[in-house]
């Protein structure tokens, strides 16, 4: 037909512009699967998880729980505080009380508002203040080009970790008597620097120097602060620690010299005690008492003894040295004591032990 334009099969029309071929109707079958809105991504694969029901395996061993729990160790009761039998915080404290030096994020303190861990303490802390219990104190004289002067030696302790305090002729004056080895207080106010470790056997990697605005008040007893905090290393491992280090000891006193007073080379009097430890791995070792310790009369035979921050030597074998400020405690009332004095009066005190040596080799005791 010539009237209305020429039409080919197909829908293309000269007259009227293009028209698109008609769609094919698809039928039910035909229908193209669509995901249902707002259901997640991963139940299109495999069989949809029913709505409400908890994830496959939760509440499984290993699944959402802490990792103590998946090696053994014993569940919490109460659901407060750690697991029977799980270690106590050690030195520097839980990660979260960690922050990076120089500063990296708000620091978490204790529930009351403005109490700092002792373990989150950093030369760029302003305003702290600090609660823990003082496990040592310590004072000597000095003299230098200034002339003489004294000062004095704290370790303070919480639950997040330990720290050295130092205050100097003043601040010797205004605190140290006042000061009680076991009581808890509260410490504002010094300068924080570096620990110079010749000196100083606490975690922390600062030490709190004392000046003019300090302040130290005593406060109630914290149960939650421990009274004092060791890592016991057993005898045979200080065969390869390095000299002038420092390590904490639980040993039976196996013998024991009276105290003996000479004059050193500096011409001063100096009075040392020697003693032989021996521990389960029928090991034994040498360790000398300075000082005042060095007549204390709980120092004797058969004694188990708990010693904190000996420093480790040798000569010909290694050996350990306890000066003035070294904290040790005669007989402690813990179970791991308890258990190495029972050794020892059924098994250790007849065995031959041998000593330590700096090669590792030994010879009778």
């Amino acid at each position: 037909q010539q009237q209305g334009g020429y039409q080919q099969q197909g829908g293309y029309q000269q007259q009227g512009g293009y028209q698109p071929p008609p769609k094919r109707q698809q039928g039910p079958d035909q229908q193209p699967q669509q995901q249902p809105y707002g259901q997640p991504p991963q139940q299109q694969y495999g069989q949809p998880q029913p709505y409400g029901q908890a994830p496959q395996g939760y509440g499984q061993q290993g699944y959402g729980q802490p990792p103590q729990q998946q090696h053994g160790a014993p569940p919490q009761y109460g659901g407060a505080g750690p697991s029977y039998g799980q270690p106590q915080q050690q030195y520097g404290g839980p990660q979260q009380h960690q922050p990076a030096y120089g500063g990296g994020g708000a620091v978490q303190r204790d529930s009351s508002g403005n109490i700092l861990p002792i373990a989150a303490l950093t030369p760029y802390t302003n305003r702290w203040k600090i609660k823990g219990r003082v496990v040592r104190k310590s004072m000597r004289t000095y003299q230098n080009a200034k002339g003489e002067g004294k000062l004095f030696n704290l370790e303070v302790l919480d639950k997040t970790g330990d720290i050295k305090v130092t205050g100097f002729n003043q601040e010797c004056d205004s605190f140290f008597d006042k000061i009680e080895p076991g009581r808890c207080y509260f410490i504002s106010g010094g300068q924080l620097k570096p620990v110079d470790q010749r000196y100083n056997k606490t975690s922390h990697q600062f030490e709190i120097t004392l000046n003019r605005g300090s302040a130290i008040d005593e406060t109630e007893d914290d149960p939650a602060i421990p009274k004092q905090e060791f890592q016991f290393a057993p005898l045979p491992a200080i065969e390869t620690m390095a000299d002038d280090s420092y390590c904490d000891v639980l040993a039976v006193v196996a013998q024991c010299d009276e105290p003996l007073t000479y004059t050193n080379k500096a011409g001063k009097e100096v009075t040392k005690r020697v003693m032989h430890l021996a521990d389960k791995s029928g090991k034994s070792i040498e360790a000398t008492v300075f000082g005042s310790g060095a007549t204390d009369d709980r120092l004797q035979a058969d004694v188990v003894l708990a010693i904190k921050g000996a420093k480790v030597g040798s000569w010909n074998t290694k050996s350990l040295t306890l000066w003035g400020d070294t904290h040790f405690e005669p007989n402690p009332d813990t179970a791991e004591a308890h258990d190495l004095m029972g050794w020892w009066r059924h098994t250790g005190c007849s065995m031959q032990r041998a000593h330590i040596s700096v090669s590792g080799g030994g010879g009778g005791a």
